[in-house]
Protein backbone atom coordinates (compact mmCIF):
# COMPACT_ATOMS: atom_id res chain seq x y z
CA UNK A 1 0.00 0.00 0.00
CA UNK A 2 0.99 3.55 -0.62
CA UNK A 3 0.18 6.01 2.39
CA UNK A 4 2.45 9.23 1.49
CA UNK A 5 4.39 10.94 -1.60
CA UNK A 6 6.83 13.72 -1.34
CA UNK A 7 6.25 15.88 -3.48
CA UNK A 8 3.16 14.30 -5.24
CA UNK A 9 4.01 16.65 -8.07
CA UNK A 10 7.27 17.46 -10.77
CA UNK A 11 7.64 19.35 -13.98
CA UNK A 12 7.34 17.36 -17.61
CA UNK A 13 11.10 17.74 -17.58
CA UNK A 14 11.58 14.63 -15.22
CA UNK A 15 14.60 13.86 -12.74
CA UNK A 16 12.98 14.90 -9.81
CA UNK A 17 13.36 12.51 -6.62
CA UNK A 18 10.25 11.39 -5.09
CA UNK A 19 9.86 9.54 -1.38
CA UNK A 20 6.81 7.56 -1.43
CA UNK A 21 5.58 5.51 1.79
CA UNK A 22 3.76 2.58 2.70
CA UNK A 23 3.75 -0.73 3.71
CA UNK A 24 4.85 -4.65 2.31
CA UNK A 25 7.26 -3.02 -0.60
CA UNK A 26 10.13 -5.67 -1.10
CA UNK A 27 13.39 -5.75 -3.04
CA UNK A 28 12.64 -5.75 -6.67
CA UNK A 29 9.78 -3.60 -6.45
CA UNK A 30 9.09 -1.35 -9.42
CA UNK A 31 7.49 1.87 -10.41
CA UNK A 32 5.93 3.65 -13.35
CA UNK A 33 4.53 6.91 -13.61
CA UNK A 34 2.21 7.76 -16.56
CA UNK A 35 2.83 4.51 -17.60
CA UNK A 36 6.66 4.82 -17.64
CA UNK A 37 9.26 3.44 -15.84
CA UNK A 38 10.69 5.10 -13.17
CA UNK A 39 13.89 4.22 -11.32
CA UNK A 40 13.56 2.66 -8.19
CA UNK A 41 15.77 2.28 -4.55
CA UNK A 42 13.91 0.07 -2.16
CA UNK A 43 15.09 1.22 1.52
CA UNK A 44 13.01 -0.65 3.41
CA UNK A 45 9.34 -2.54 3.52
CA UNK A 46 8.24 1.20 4.09
CA UNK A 47 9.94 3.37 2.10
CA UNK A 48 10.95 3.58 -1.64
CA UNK A 49 12.97 6.25 -3.53
CA UNK A 50 11.71 6.68 -6.88
CA UNK A 51 13.08 9.30 -9.44
CA UNK A 52 10.20 11.03 -12.13
CA UNK A 53 10.53 9.67 -15.84
CA UNK A 54 10.17 12.93 -18.04
CA UNK A 55 6.67 13.51 -19.98
CA UNK A 56 5.52 15.01 -22.61
CA UNK A 57 2.05 16.98 -20.87
CA UNK A 58 1.26 18.01 -18.07
CA UNK A 59 -1.51 16.61 -16.01
CA UNK A 60 -2.51 13.89 -13.56
CA UNK A 61 -1.12 10.06 -14.06
CA UNK A 62 -1.08 7.25 -11.69
CA UNK A 63 2.12 5.98 -10.11
CA UNK A 64 2.07 2.32 -10.16
CA UNK A 65 4.49 0.04 -7.56
CA UNK A 66 4.93 -3.56 -8.16
CA UNK A 67 6.07 -6.25 -6.13
CA UNK A 68 8.14 -9.08 -7.90
CA UNK A 69 5.05 -10.90 -7.04
CA UNK A 70 2.27 -9.25 -8.78
CA UNK A 71 1.27 -6.82 -5.85
CA UNK A 72 0.08 -3.64 -6.95
CA UNK A 73 -0.58 -0.26 -5.20
CA UNK A 74 -0.87 2.80 -6.92
CA UNK A 75 -1.44 6.56 -5.67
CA UNK A 76 -2.17 9.94 -7.70
CA UNK A 77 1.28 11.99 -9.45
CA UNK A 78 0.73 14.97 -10.88
CA UNK A 79 3.04 16.68 -13.58
CA UNK A 80 3.57 20.17 -14.02
CA UNK A 81 4.12 22.67 -16.69
CA UNK A 82 7.75 24.07 -16.51
CA UNK A 83 7.61 27.42 -16.04
CA UNK A 84 9.10 30.16 -18.66
CA UNK A 85 11.73 32.24 -17.34
CA UNK A 86 11.42 36.10 -17.64
CA UNK A 87 12.92 37.33 -20.91
CA UNK A 88 14.82 40.47 -20.15
CA UNK A 89 14.61 43.57 -22.70
CA UNK A 90 15.60 46.40 -21.04
CA UNK A 91 18.42 46.93 -17.98
CA UNK A 92 17.84 51.02 -17.10
CA UNK A 93 20.29 52.35 -16.29
CA UNK A 94 22.79 50.75 -18.88
CA UNK A 95 25.92 51.90 -17.15
CA UNK A 96 26.42 53.27 -13.81
CA UNK A 97 29.29 53.99 -11.37
CA UNK A 98 31.46 51.29 -9.72
CA UNK A 99 30.96 52.35 -6.34
CA UNK A 100 26.89 51.21 -6.12
CA UNK A 101 23.96 53.04 -4.84
CA UNK A 102 22.26 53.13 -8.29
CA UNK A 103 18.38 51.63 -8.76
CA UNK A 104 18.73 49.18 -11.97
CA UNK A 105 15.20 48.42 -13.27
CA UNK A 106 14.75 45.33 -15.33
CA UNK A 107 12.01 45.09 -17.41
CA UNK A 108 10.57 41.46 -18.95
CA UNK A 109 9.48 41.46 -22.92
CA UNK A 110 5.64 41.64 -21.56
CA UNK A 111 7.13 45.65 -20.45
CA UNK A 112 6.33 44.66 -16.57
CA UNK A 113 9.34 45.47 -14.35
CA UNK A 114 10.45 42.00 -13.32
CA UNK A 115 12.19 43.31 -9.71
Amino acid sequence: SVTSLVPDRAWVSGGARLLLAGADFVEGVTATIGGKEAAVRWKNAGLLEVMVPAASDPGSVDLVVANPDGQKASTSFLYERVPTPPKLIVVTPARGPTHGNVTVVLKEKTGSPAM
